[in-house]
């Protein structure tokens, strides 16, 4: 007898017809063909956040504002009457320079039993995406809770929408500070002085002079 290596590998039974496999012996759904395989999803794509909206106080709720052109400064005087005393323990900023914006926001909430808990995501140079529009070159986004009372998230973009020259605004607690080039409805075109509209005129509220 022939030794164990020379003898010839035993041909696997065919799946369907139980039968030998080999030249002519196996029909062709027994023959192994290389499996398609699914393109691979983004990471990023497995986590699912809310997109982060600041909402910056209302103009109404500013007092003794200081403007020079495109440079506010205000006192935050929420209606605690109405909204309570929660719009003063939280913070909100928006950052924006050509290609780069940042949100951020920080909330006193409910009472919660969670020290500290974050989910996050972020893709860079993604060529899977859409990058050279709405989903951009860079992305990336936080949100959780801590300290048993607080509230946060986040997010950074870089991508050509929205296409802001400067636009820089901040609330921390009772002080509000806005900048923006070009003027927008949040930052408009305005001179005053501790709430003294000096310019223009007819402007006694924070609106968009056209």
């Amino acid at each position: 007898s022939s030794p164990f290596w020379l003898k010839a590998a035993r041909p696997t039974p065919c799946r369907q017809t139980r039968h030998r496999a080999g030249p002519g012996a196996c029909p062709w759904h027994c023959r192994r063909r290389p499996r398609p395989r699914s393109a691979m999803s983004s990471p990023d794509e497995q986590v699912s956040i809310p997109d982060v909206e600041v909402k910056l106080p209302d103009l109404d709720d500013l007092s003794y504002r200081t403007a020079c052109c495109c440079v506010h400064c205000s006192c935050f005087c929420p209606n605690c009457m109405r909204d309570g005393p929660a719009p003063l323990a939280s913070c909100n900023t928006k950052l924006g320079c050509l290609c780069l914006s940042f949100l951020q926001s920080c909330d006193v909430c409910r009472k919660h039993s969670t020290c500290a808990s974050n989910v996050g995501k972020s893709y860079c140079f993604d060529m899977t995406k859409d990058y050279k529009g709405e989903a951009g070159w860079f992305h990336s986004q936080t949100a959780g809770k801590s300290l048993c009372c607080l509230q946060h998230k986040q997010q950074a973009h870089c991508a050509k929408t929205p296409l802001p020259l400067l636009k820089c605004a901040a609330q921390e607690s009772c002080c509000d500070v806005r900048c923006a080039l070009p003027f927008d409805d949040e930052v408009p075109m305005q001179i005053a002085f501790a709430g003294k509209v000096l310019y223009a005129p007819k402007q006694s509220k924070m609106v968009v002079v056209k």
